[in-house]
């Protein structure tokens, strides 16, 4: 009905488009994306990936189900048993706490993973830089709630960080596999370990693909151009009869 009464309809993921288009067929021509983004101007030069002998991991979000915490903390108790050398910063609060902080302490990574807790959105900027990489464990939660393309994302890739994202909704519109990133399967715990042993096996692949990746949120999630869009869009709009 929304749809039916609109002149136009926008959307920030191609999957979503997707599945209005098939909610109502016959209104698909008023269905557009327009990214969200970042302000690049404002942004900070990218660091270089950090040195060490140990790989930086990162993750960020609210700790619920969708967020497939309990994945990644068993990705990284495989992670350790296969000898890397890795740390793991979860940063967020949320009801599922202190299930993972349980879940951490059962599989004995205390020398391996902290959950850091709620931090502002300026000390997310400076985990970034000091990471070599993004982690997004992203599953469907019981009730079927999803993420789309979760802000981090873009943030992690415009500061020139790899990313490994669950193959769900939007994140393969970004995440692209040997490209900007690696995509595994939502909740496979096996697969997310591999792929993360292979960004931290090859740092000179991790940097090529966080360059890649910058490039693409240049391309397309520069607020600037997306806002001029969204006006390109909702002028054509009003002009429409």
């Amino acid at each position: 009905d929304k749809i039916e009464g609109a002149r136009v309809v926008m959307t920030c993921t191609a999957f979503n488009a997707e599945h209005l288009r098939n909610i109502a067929p016959e209104h698909a021509h008023k269905i557009h994306i327009v990214y969200h983004g970042l302000d690049l101007e404002a942004l900070a030069t990218p660091p270089p990936l950090p040195g060490g002998d140990e790989t930086r991991w990162l993750a960020v979000g609210r700790l619920v189900p969708k967020k497939g915490y309990d994945t990644l903390l068993r990705a990284c108790s495989l992670l350790r048993d296969g000898g890397a050398r890795f740390r793991l910063r979860i940063l967020g609060e949320g009801p599922e706490e202190r299930t993972l902080r349980r879940l951490a302490a059962e599989l004995k990574l205390e020398d391996h993973v902290q959950l850091v807790g709620r931090v502002q959105n300026t000390e997310v900027w400076e985990e970034i830089g000091r990471s070599h990489a993004l982690v997004v464990p992203s599953v469907r939660d019981r009730r079927g709630d999803i993420d789309g393309i979760p802000n981090v994302i873009i943030e992690a890739m415009a500061m020139k960080r790899p990313v490994v994202g669950s193959d769900l909704s939007g994140i393969p519109e970004v995440v692209r596999p040997g490209e900007t990133g690696l995509l595994v399967q939502p909740g496979d715990s096996l697969e997310l370990s591999d792929a993360m042993a292979r960004i931290g096996d090859d740092l000179e692949a991790a940097a090529a693909m966080g360059a890649a990746g910058r490039r693409l949120v240049e391309e397309r999630f520069d607020v600037r151009k997306n806002i001029e869009e969204q006006i390109r869009l909702l002028a054509r709009a009003g002009k429409v009869r």
